[in-house]
Parts: C-alpha cells; sequence; structure tokens
C-alpha cells in the first residue's frame, strides 16, 4: 500500500466519519428550534415530539441501508459504497437548507424532511459500518483497535463540531432570525463538508483481503443469508454493543441538552456546553482507552465499562443525582463519558473481529445500526413521552441503566462461552495487511 500508508489512511475516513457525523446529527440539537419552525400551531411539547419522531425515520432507516449497500459492499468491494453514502447524507443536507417551510408547503414541508432524514439514514448504515471494516481489514492486529476507535473518535467530534455550531448560532441570533434562516446554516455547512470529503475520498484503494477473496471467488452471493445461518449468536453480541453505546451516547449527548433545557429548566447556552464537553471527554479518551485494552482485554473492558453504566445510571435514577446543579451535571456528564469511552474504544474493532471478511460488512452493518436503532433512533420519543405521560423526570437514567445490564448480562454470556474470536477470517489463510 504505498500510496496509502496506514495514518494517512486513517486520518481521511476519520475526517470523512467526522463530517457525516455533523450532517447527521445537527439535527438532534436543533430540534427544539425546528419543532417552531415545522409544527408552529402545536404545544410545544406535541411539537418537539413530532420532531424527534422525524429525526428517528433516520435511526429506522439506518438497517436498511446498512444491510442493502453493505450486500454490494460485501460483494463488489468497499470503495464504490464509500462515494455513494456521501452523496446520500450532503444532497439530503442540501435540500433541507434550502426547502420552504410549511408556511409555503404546508404539510409537504415536515414530510420532505422526513424524507430527506430517510435517504441521510440510509447513507450514516454504511457509513459508519464500512469505515470499521475498510480500517480494520487495512490494519495488523497490533493497531486494529487503536485504528477502529479513532474513526470513532472523530466520529464523536463531528458531533462536537454540530453541537458548537448550533450553541454558536443561539448565542449570535435572535429567535427571530434563527427561525427565519439560522436554522438552516448547519445543514448547508454540512453540504458543503460533504462535498470536501468526496473529494478527499476519490483516491481510496480496495482493501487486500477483499481482493483477495475476489480473486479467489471466495465472495457470498447472499451475504446477509450467510450471516443468519452461521452467525446469529455473532449478531446478538455486535447489537449489545452497539446498542449500551448508542442508547448511552444518545440520552447524555444528543438528547441531553434538550431534557436539561425543557424539563429540568437549564439555560440554552449551558447545556450546549455541557454536551460538547462530554462529547470532547469521549472523544478524546477513546483512543487511550483502545490502547489499555491491549493490556485488559477488549472483551474485559467492554464488560467493565457496561457493568459501570447500569450501576452509575440506575443510582442517578435511584437517588436522583446529576442534574440538580449546573456543576454537579457537568461532574455526572464527564464520569459517564468516561465510562462511555470504556466499551466505545473497543466497540468497532470488536464488531470486525465477528465476522469473515467475505461477509465483514454485511454483518459489521447489521449488528450496527439495530444496535444504533434501539439504542438511539428510539431514545428521543421514547424518553419525551414516558417523561409526558409518567412524569417522571428519571427516566432518561433508568433506561440507560436497563440497557447496561442487559449488556452486561450478554456479555458475560459470551465471554464463559468463548464467541468473541479474534479477528474471524475463515475466508483467508494469509495474515492480515501490515502482518508478518
Amino acid at each position: 500500500m504505498p500510496n496509502h500508508p496506514l495514518p494517512k489512511l486513517i486520518a481521511l475516513s476519520a475526517l470523512s466519519s467526522c463530517f457525516e457525523l455533523f450532517d447527521f446529527l445537527s439535527f438532534i440539537f436543533l430540534s427544539p428550534l425546528l419543532s417552531k419552525v415545522f409544527f408552529p400551531s402545536q404545544n410545544s411539547t406535541q411539537a418537539l415530539l413530532y420532531t424527534f419522531i422525524i429525526f428517528s425515520t433516520g435511526y429506522i432507516f439506518r438497517p436498511v441501508g446498512g444491510i442493502v449497500l453493505a450486500h454490494f459492499g460485501d460483494r463488489q468491494g468497499r470503495k464504490g459504497i464509500f462515494i455513494l453514502t456521501l452523496g446520500l447524507m450532503a444532497l439530503p443536507s442540501l435540500i433541507i437548507g434550502l426547502m420552504p417551510t410549511p408556511q409555503k408547503l404546508g404539510l409537504a414541508a415536515p414530510l420532505l424532511l422526513a424524507l430527506m432524514r430517510i435517504a441521510q439514514g440510509i447513507s450514516l448504515g454504511a457509513e459508519v459500518a464500512g469505515s470499521a471494516t475498510y480500517v480494520a481489514e487495512f490494519a495488523s492486529e497490533k493497531w486494529r483497535t487503536l485504528a477502529c476507535s479513532l474513526i470513532s473518535s472523530a466520529a464523536n467530534f463531528g458531533v462536537i463540531l454540530a453541537a458548537l455550531v448550533v450553541a454558536q448560532l443561539n448565542q449570535r441570533l435572535s429567535m427571530a432570525e434563527l427561525c427565519s434562516y439560522g436554522w438552516r446554516l448547519p445543514f448547508l455547512i454540512g453540504a458543503a463538508l460533504g462535498l470536501l470529503t468526496l473529494y478527499l475520498r476519490k483516491n481510496f484503494l480496495e482493501t487486500p483481503l477483499f481482493l483477495e477473496i475476489k480473486t479467489k471467488k471466495a465472495l457470498e452471493k447472499i451475504p446477509l443469508f450467510y450471516i443468519f445461518k452461521n452467525y446469529r449468536p455473532q449478531v446478538l453480541i455486535g447489537f449489545c454493543l452497539a446498542l449500551i453505546v448508542a442508547n448511552s451516547t444518545s440520552t447524555f449527548h444528543l438528547f441531553f441538552p434538550t431534557y436539561l433545557s425543557d424539563f429540568r429548566s437549564y439555560k440554552t447556552a449551558d447545556v450546549f456546553l455541557i454536551s460538547s464537553a462530554g462529547i470532547a471527554i469521549l472523544a478524546f479518551c477513546s483512543p487511550l482507552f483502545a490502547l489499555s485494552s491491549q493490556y485488559l482485554g477488549r472483551k474485559k473492558q467492554a464488560l467493565g465499562g457496561a457493568t459501570l453504566l447500569f450501576l452509575i445510571s440506575g443510582s442517578a435514577a435511584i437517588f436522583d443525582y446529576g442534574t440538580r446543579s449546573l456543576a454537579e451535571t457537568y461532574i455526572f456528564v464527564l464520569v459517564i463519558s468516561l465510562t462511555i469511552a470504556l466499551i466505545n474504544s473497543v466497540l468497532m474493532a470488536l464488531l470486525a473481529d465477528l465476522f469473515p471478511t467475505k461477509v465483514r460488512f454485511t454483518g459489521v452493518a447489521l449488528a450496527y445500526n439495530l444496535g444504533c436503532l434501539a439504542g438511539a433512533g428510539l431514545t428521543p420519543v421514547l424518553n419525551t413521552y414516558l417523561i409526558k405521560t409518567t412524569g417522571y423526570l428519571n427516566t432518561p437514567f433508568m433506561l440507560v441503566a436497563v440497557f447496561g445490564l442487559v449488556a452486561t448480562s450478554v456479555f458475560l454470556f459470551s465471554m464463559r462461552e468463548a464467541v468473541i474470536p479474534v479477528f474471524v477470517d475463515t475466508s483467508s489463510p494469509l495474515p492480515l495487511a501490515g502482518e508478518g
């Protein structure tokens, strides 16, 4: 790989993931504003619930996009899918940034917004899984966890960027300006970043492991069927890995600004800073914990992180701490972000471990996107609905505790049964790229 040394390849893949997540998740930080723009006739809670439903459509279609596009990634190669996913993310962002409001389009406006979210969900369904597969198949065993964690870390920086951009807009523009044109700016920025990533990816090479199985004609005709026949336990484990990371991140980083401002009466400027600080901790510490996993073991580290999430979130729900003051909220979010980083640091490498090369893209996409749908896509809607109907403000903490308990149980089972191997590659007897 003379023209694409591993550091350069990781850097370009990471930058692309950063920009894609900025595109996709600007929406959640704009939700309180978008609810006013697209559902002006509804009360604030109802409008916010409708907006979160539109947000969730992107997650609902992530498994669809992941499975369909990953099929072609396992059949025809990883490289081509990267180009397609960028177009499916950038073009909808541009359309959202330029589209008319309900005052001109009526009901067609929120429907068009939902349609664009669906397209973005299809894109992201293949993007994250594809990046993890691509980097894992270039990296040696020694550096695979760190390389994959850098992709996850860069995606978190995309979330930070989205939060900071929206925070700046809230500080510098009046509510009238935000409702008039301010809400469009993050989407237009995202479209421009998408074009930049498209340019950066144009010279990507195909992975050596895929080229090897293609040369040997060892490709699976329908990768999804092969996975369901031979790798159902691995899909369940991968699902739980993604579930706990997606749910805890969605709750304490993405949904938290809305939760704190709408249900805990925090100032808008404060909530975005709290969220950004938590995501920054997650982004910076994930690569560090990836290095520590070489000594602790990836499976043990994931188990420890899930157990801590269960204990910390459950205790916060029962004893009502974490949101009683600004200082307490900062401390809680920083501690919980460190805990999430324990799992996030090994997530993508463990997912890549679970499946052989000939179906790796499909396997990672299936497990990861189903976990994200269950853990993150429905989180804002479910939390808002339960808080509204029950009046129990600690619902978000309790849900994370429940998911943490489920993940802990599955991880214990998988370790006892030795379900997770070390980089399954039954399709190739040769060492990985970079290994001796």
